[in-house]
């Protein structure tokens, strides 16, 4: 997983130059022409510490002897939690402290602080709602 976390948010402001940051995920299978690469990041940089090529969120190298090469992506998303927890509200959210819950009277739509693991956070859908996601 390749995360950006200086991309321009294009929703915050009238104008990119006044806009905020905002985060760029990127999945891809490690794999590639037979070979197993593990990445680390260092200086702003995705590094694969075989060749010591540098990959950008894309997933494609752009310095070292990989140069040009392209990661295969993954299915992945990016969403709102509340949009997720409306759709999968049996979703177990972890942080790096564990598990994270609501505390008593907290808005289902916030991520708390409050960590207590094993716990499930609630389904912020009634259970007369009837809501279920598309068949994929």
């Amino acid at each position: 997983v390749f995360v950006n976390h200086s991309m321009l948010d294009v929703l915050s402001a009238a104008t990119i130059q006044e806009s905020g940051k905002t985060l760029a995920v990127g999945v891809f299978s490690r794999e590639l022409d037979g070979k197993t690469l593990t990445f680390q990041h260092r200086a702003g940089v995705f590094l694969d510490k075989q060749t010591h090529s540098t990959w950008n969120v894309l997933g494609i190298s752009t310095k070292g002897p990989l140069e040009g090469k392209h990661l295969k992506a993954l299915p992945h998303d990016v969403a709102f939690a509340f949009a997720w927890l409306a759709f999968y509200p049996n979703t177990m959210l972890v942080s790096g402290a564990g598990p994270i819950v609501p505390d008593v009277g907290e808005s289902p739509f916030s991520l708390p602080q409050s960590t207590n693991p094993g716990a499930r956070y609630p389904s912020p859908v009634p259970p007369s709602a009837n809501v279920n996601p598309a068949p994929r």
